[in-house]
């Protein structure tokens, strides 16, 4: 029923080319721009996925110690905030700062990327500047909300799934319907 396909080393190596080329590590025509503003251009690929692991690592465990300070707001949202900058500046290491700014500002990802980037700010300033702990908890929920519809834009048709799961829960709820 099913075959199995042993794989040449050349095989092997055209199919990582492609993922690469696809997740956006290894640019498909080169990029002047893009060549001089990497700040990735001496690391190895595989310096380039520990440097995003370390930063994902570390950016997951600000979001997890986050939730033990839950009951002060403002470190809550100081933590989540870090983490997801962290995690978000991972991506950094494997396509390079301009390649990551082009990416979010791409047309599908251009609001949730502008309402991310304003919830951190926001967030930073609640907390630390205006020392509001609703405000922070607003702007650190926004926040978690755009980065998950940010993330989404990454996966094809995932946000029209999402949406109608999200619009039969809410039609299933009995609520008025959505806006």
């Amino acid at each position: 029923f099913f075959s199995v396909h042993a794989m040449t080393l050349e095989e092997g190596a055209s199919l990582l080319s492609q993922l690469r080329e696809q997740a956006g590590m290894a640019p498909s025509e080169p990029d002047p721009q893009f060549e001089e503003e990497s700040l990735c251009l001496d690391l190895t690929f595989k310096e380039r996925i520990i440097g995003f692991a370390v930063c994902y690592a570390f950016g997951t465990l600000c979001a997890v110690l986050s939730w033990f300070t839950f009951g002060n707001l403002r470190s809550f949202g100081v933590l989540t905030t870090a983490g997801n900058v962290c995690s978000l500046s991972g991506t950094l290491f494997l396509m390079g700062p301009w390649r990551q700014i082009q990416r979010m500002f791409d047309p599908v990802r251009r609001e949730a990327t502008i309402v991310m980037l304003i919830s951190i700010v926001m967030t930073f300033i609640s907390a630390l500047i205006l020392h509001s702990s609703v405000l922070t908890l607003i702007f650190s929920v926004t926040q978690y909300l755009a980065l998950w519809w940010y993330c989404l834009s990454y996966i094809p048709y995932a946000r029209s799934l999402m949406t109608k799961c999200l619009q039969t829960c809410w039609k299933q709820s009995g609520l008025s319907e959505p806006i």
